[in-house]
C-alpha cells in the first residue's frame, strides 16, 4: 500500500493491516497499527526475491540483482517507495523494509533492534531515519538469524553507537566470522560471485544470547529449520517476531523453492508456531498478522509440494546436478549464482531428509551419487 506525502507529525493508522485513515498521533490499543512514513530506495523485497540494495556494489561483485522467477532485473535498477516505522505495541514497532526490522523501546530514550538490514546503507538509514529522529539510542541489536540480509546492518550500527550485538549458538559464529555462510552454501571456498553482500555480510562482534546484558523481559523463541539456530523473539506488549519462519502465499508461488537447512526442524517449527497466540506476528519478509496460522499452512503445504516433485523426478535414477536442473525448468526458476547457492543446499536438504524418511536411496555408480525413489514410494506424495 503506498499513499502520497504527508506532513511529519500525521500518523496514518491501519486497523485491520488493509484498510487505513488519518488519525492523531495518540495510541490506540492493538491491532491498531501506526505508520510513518519516512522515503527511501529499496530493491525487490525478501531474501527470496534478492535483498541487494543497489545504491552501493559489493567489491568486486557485480551491481545487477538476480531474481528466483521469472527475470533479471536491469542492472542498478532503484525503485522509489517509502520506509515505513510501524508501532505493533506501546513499546513495540517495526521497520518495513525489504526484511523487517524491528524495533522494542526499552525505556524512553534506550531501544534494541531486532535484526538490522541488508546491508550498510540499511544500517544508514535505520541510524538517521529511526534512531536520530526519534532522538533513540540504540542499546543492542538482537539477530534472529546470520543470513546476509538480517546481519547486513550490524557493522555499521555497532561502529557508530558501540550497542551490543546478541544472537543464539551456531550464529554467533557465523555473524561473527560471516565468509562462513558462502562457504556453507556453496560447499567450500567461495568464489567471488558467491562473495557479494547478499550471502557475505561485513563480519560483527556477536556475543550469545545468554550474556547478562541481554534484555530479561524479551522471551526467546527457538525456530531452528529455516537456519541452524534462529529464534524468535516475544515482546511485552504480546508481539512476536518471527524471522523467516514463513512466507507470503505470493512469494513462494513466484520463487517456489525458498531456503531451508533442516527440513525436519523447520516442519516441526511450523507445527510449534501454528498454535501459538500473540497481538501480532511480524514475519521478515511478508505483512504482520494477527492470526498466523494461514501462512503456516501454505508453507508446509509448499515443502511436501517440493518434496512430491523430488520423488516424482527421482523415480528415473539421476545425479544431484541432473535433479537441480529439472527442479530449476520444472519450476521455471532462473538458475543464477545466488540461486545455486541457496536452491542447491536446500535441495540437499530436501534429499538428505528424504533419504533419513527411508523415501529415496543414494548409491555411486561409475563415480558418480546417484538417487532414486525408492519403489515402495512410487505413488511419488507426500503426505501431511
Amino acid at each position: 500500500m503506498r499513499l502520497g506525502k504527508f506532513a511529519d507529525n500525521h500518523i496514518l493508522t491501519v486497523n485491520n493491516l488493509r484498510s487505513c485513515s488519518f488519525s492523531s498521533t495518540r495510541f490506540v490499543s492493538i491491532p491498531k497499527l501506526y505508520v510513518r512514513r519516512l522515503q527511501c530506495l529499496r530493491v525487490s523485497p525478501g531474501r527470496f526475491e534478492s535483498d541487494r540494495n543497489t545504491d552501493e556494489p559489493s567489491d568486486g561483485a557485480s551491481a545487477s540483482i538476480s531474481e528466483n522467477g521469472l527475470k533479471m532485473e536491469e542492472q542498478r535498477t532503484k525503485e522509489v517507495i517509502m520506509f515505513e516505522l510501524c508501532q505493533v505495541g506501546e513499546n513495540t514497532y517495526y521497520i518495513n523494509y525489504p526484511v523487517k526490522v524491528g524495533v522494542y523501546r526499552a525505556n524512553e530514550n534506550e531501544v534494541y533492534l531486532i535484526d538490522s538490514g541488508n546491508d550498510k546503507n540499511a544500517g544508514r538509514r535505520i541510524m538517521k531515519k529511526v534512531l536520530d529522529e526519534n532522538k533513540w539510542k540504540l542499546k543492542g541489536i538482537i539477530n534472529t538469524h546470520s543470513n546476509a540480509d538480517h546481519i547486513g546492518g550490524n557493522a555499521y550500527l555497532q561502529q557508530q553507537t558501540g550497542c551490543k550485538i546478541f544472537t543464539s549458538g551456531l550464529e554467533a559464529a557465523f555473524t561473527n566470522y560471516p565468509v562462513l555462510e558462502p562457504s556453507f552454501l556453496y560447499g567450500g571456498y567461495p568464489f567471488k560471485e558467491f562473495r557479494d553482500k547478499f550471502l557475505l555480510a561485513q563480519p560483527s562482534n556477536a556475543v550469545d544470547i545468554g550474556d547478562p546484558d541481554f534484555p530479561n523481559e524479551l522471551e526467546i523463541i527457538p525456530l531452528p529449520g529455516h537456519f541452524f539456530d534462529m529464534i524468535g523473539i516475544r515482546t511485552p506488549d504480546d508481539v512476536v517476531f518471527l524471522g523467516d519462519c514463513v512466507s507470503s502465499r505470493a512469494v513462494l508461488e513466484r520463487y517456489q523453492i525458498c531456503f531451508i537447512y533442516d527440513i525436519a526442524e523447520y516442519l516441526d517449527t511450523l507445527d510449534k508456531v501454528e498454535t501459538m497466540e500473540a497481538a501480532v506476528f511480524v514475519p521478515s519478509h511478508t505483512e504482520a498478522v494477527e492470526d498466523i496460522r494461514g501462512l503456516v499452512s501454505i508453507n508446509r503445504e509448499k515443502v511436501y509440494t517440493v518434496s512430491s516433485r523430488i520423488l516424482s523426478l527421482l523415480r528415473t535414477p539421476m545425479s544431484f546436478e541432473t535433479l537441480l536442473k529439472h527442479l530449476f525448468t520444472g519450476f521455471n526458476i532462473a538458475m543464477t549464482y545466488d540461486q545455486y547457492a541457496l536452491i542447491g543446499s536446500t535441495v540437499r536438504s530436501y534429499l538428505a531428509w528424504l533419504k533419513d524418511t527411508e523415501k529415496i536411496s543414494a548409491s555411486f555408480e561409475e563415480n558418480v551419487l546417484v538417487w532414486k525413489t525408492k519403489k515402495t514410494d512410487s505413488k511419488c506424495s507426500m503426505k501431511y
